[in-house]
């Protein structure tokens, strides 16, 4: 029997989430659920001292939109505050050493999204990238030329990858593997099997959305902008 368990994502989430997660043969992460304000979608709450305080992350204009689509706002210095009261509320506590340094790296990450934008950042680490900045004073040829030029799967790069950066990676792009007609697992498949699959369904295109690689063209980037006007 398979175990199925879909479950959408929450900020700071506690070990529940990742019993289920363990527990489960397939874990489906419900991320383009609709988004329910103040519900557990973008804030929690911890015990600090003898009372209860919540963590909330502010996003934007979220109304009637779906999770991945969910932009944070930054107007307010909340990472720090999240950071203090999380450092304060249980830096005694047993293990807090041991992980405090990478949950807090995470918190302390600028990410533009709600969800999605760690998984898109782990992309571009794998094939050795990094996520450029486009100054706003960016003309629309230059957005063009920065998207082409620095969110790629190159072939060179894949074939350095080790079987289980291939298998992350694969996983990252939603890569499907078959063998015969059944699909397969892709750490069931074989290095060269990854490499091929990868670079086949992926290779030269730009990895503009946080979740997929898309082939998109310079007159679909041009027309998120407006009206194009000839030069001339």
């Amino acid at each position: 029997m398979t175990t199925i368990c879909i479950r959408q994502p929450g900020y700071l989430p506690n070990i529940g989430f990742f019993k289920k997660i363990q527990s489960s043969d397939v874990f489906v992460y419900l991320d383009d659920a609709q988004y329910a304000i103040r519900s557990w979608d973008n804030r929690n709450k911890i015990r600090n001292a003898n009372k209860i305080s919540w963590l909330t992350v502010p996003v934007i204009h979220p109304y009637h939109k779906k999770l991945d689509d969910i932009e944070i706002s930054y107007t307010k210095n909340w990472v720090t505050n999240h950071v203090n009261l999380i450092e304060t509320s249980y830096s005694h506590a047993p293990y807090f050493n041991n992980y405090w340094n990478e949950i807090k790296s995470i918190l302390e990450k600028k990410f533009k999204r709600l969800i999605e934008e760690e998984k898109y950042q782990r992309i571009l680490e794998i094939i050795d990238n990094e996520n450029k900045k486009i100054p706003k004073s960016a003309t629309k040829e230059k957005i063009i030329d920065s998207i082409n030029e620095d969110f790629k799967i190159v072939e060179k790069t894949i074939k350095k990858l080790s079987k289980d950066e291939l298998v992350e990676l694969s996983k990252l792009l939603e890569i499907v593997l078959y063998r015969g007609r059944f699909r397969m697992k892709a750490e069931d498949a074989t290095k060269d099997n990854l490499i091929n699959k990868i670079v086949i369904e992926k290779k030269n295109k730009p990895l503009e959305s946080p979740r997929d690689a898309l082939t998109i063209s310079p007159e679909e980037i041009l027309s998120l902008f407006g009206d194009i006007k000839e030069k001339g």
